[in-house]
C-alpha cells in the first residue's frame, strides 16, 4: 500500500477547490455573441446607444433569456426583449467610451473566456486584441443589470424599472429628461406584481425570496414621478425638443402591480414626430417603429404615457455604468 503524505493530500484538495471555483460560470454566452461585440466595438462610426441599437434591428424577439438557474451574467445578442435590447445597446455605447479612456492603461488579467460555445470558464489571454472590448462590454452590462453593479443572486438584478431608475440616479448614471411642467402629470408608484405572482418567477425559489422582493417593492411604493401623458406624445419636436435621439422611453402602465410595461429608445422621424426603436413581441423582432409614438400608444389600452431618461457620460469612474431595466411582465406592446 502506497502512503501519500498528508501535506500532499491537503495540496490536492486545495487544487480541487480552486478548480471547482474556476469552473463556476462568470459569463454565459455564445461564441457568436463575443465575436459580434468585438466587431461592433471595432466600428468607430458607432457611438451612441441608438447607433448600436439600429445594428440590432431585425433580431428575433425572445423573452426570458436571463432565466438560467443560478444567477450569473448572460450575454445574448441573438434574441432580445425590450429590456435586454436597451441594456445591450447601452452597454455597447458605454464600453465604447470606456475603451477610449483606457487606451493608455496597461493590460490586466481579464474576464473568463469561453472554451466552448456557451459558458465562459477559462481566463482569456490578456494580450489578445479582442480582450479589452469584450471585457469592457461585460463590465458595462453587469453594471447595467444589477444593483450597484454587482451580481449577487437573483434579487440583485433590478427587476422593476423603478428599481433601475433609483439605483442609477443614485450612481449618477442617468438623468431624468425634464419636460415642460405644463405638459406633464404626476403619478404614484404602486408595485407588487412579482411578490403576488411569485410562481411566474423561477428565481423566487422560496418564501424568504418572496418576502425579500415584497420588501423591496414596499420601499419603492409611494414614490411619485412626472410623466408625459399619451395625448402629449404626438406633439412636434419644437415642443418636445428636450427629448433627444437615443433617450430611454419607459411606457407607464395602469396594469395592477406594475410601474412600466415596455421600453425602447427614442428617435425623431422624418415626419417630425417622436418614434421608438424597440423589441416588439407583436412584430416578433427588433424594429425602428414607423408609427409615431402616440399612434403606437393608442393601441395599448393600459398605457397612459411615457417617462424619459438619459444615460450620462461617465467621468471619474469609467467602470460605474447604468444597470438593467426591469425584468417584469412583458408582452403589452404592439
Amino acid at each position: 500500500m502506497v502512503r501519500i503524505p498528508l501535506i500532499l493530500l491537503l495540496f490536492i484538495a486545495h487544487l480541487a477547490t480552486l478548480s471547482a471555483q474556476n469552473s463556476r460560470p462568470l459569463v454565459e454566452y455564445n461564441a457568436k455573441d463575443s465575436l459580434e461585440v468585438v466587431q461592433l466595438l471595432a466600428e468607430s462610426s458607432l457611438q451612441s446607444p441608438l447607433d448600436f441599437a439600429r445594428r440590432l434591428c431585425g433580431r428575433p424577439y425572445v423573452a426570458h433569456t436571463l432565466e438560467r438557474g443560478d444567477e450569473h451574467l448572460v450575454v445574448n445578442l441573438r434574441g432580445l426583449d425590450c429590456a435586454t435590447l436597451v441594456e445591450t445597446a447601452s452597454a455597447l455605447a458605454m464600453a465604447r467610451r470606456q475603451l477610449g479612456q483606457m487606451q493608455r492603461t496597461p493590460l490586466r488579467n481579464g474576464p473568463q473566456h469561453a472554451d466552448n460555445d456557451s459558458i465562459a470558464r477559462k481566463p482569456q489571454d490578456a494580450h489578445s486584441p479582442t480582450y479589452r472590448p469584450w471585457e469592457a462590454f461585460c463590465r458595462a452590462l453587469k453594471s447595467i443589470r444589477y444593483r450597484n453593479g454587482h451580481c449577487n443572486g437573483y434579487l440583485s438584478r433590478l427587476h422593476y424599472l423603478s428599481f433601475w431608475i433609483d439605483d442609477h440616479k443614485r450612481r449618477d448614471n442617468i438623468v431624468e429628461v425634464q419636460l415642460p411642467a405644463k405638459l406633464t402629470k404626476m403619478r404614484r408608484t404602486d408595485i407588487h406584481y412579482m411578490s403576488r405572482h411569485a410562481t411566474k418567477y423561477p428565481g423566487l425559489k422560496n418564501a424568504d425570496d418572496v418576502r425579500r422582493i415584497a420588501a423591496l417593492e414596499a420601499q419603492q411604493t409611494g414614490q411619485t414621478f412626472a410623466y408625459l401623458p399619451q395625448e402629449a406624445c404626438g406633439l412636434p419636436k419644437s415642443e418636445l425638443q428636450d427629448i433627444h435621439d437615443g433617450d430611454i422611453i419607459c411606457i407607464v402602465t395602469t396594469m395592477d402591480g406594475l410601474d412600466y410595461s415596455h421600453q425602447g429608445l427614442a428617435f425623431w422621424g422624418d415626419d417630425g414626430k417622436l418614434h421608438m426603436l424597440h423589441a416588439s413581441s407583436a412584430k416578433g423582432k427588433v424594429i425602428a417603429d414607423t408609427r409615431p409614438l402616440d399612434a403606437y400608444l393608442q393601441g395599448i389600452k393600459s398605457s397612459i404615457g411615457i417617462r424619459v431618461l438619459r444615460i450620462q457620460t461617465p467621468t471619474r469612474n469609467a467602470r460605474q455604468m447604468p444597470q438593467r431595466p426591469a425584468r417584469q411582465k412583458q408582452g403589452e406592446d404592439k
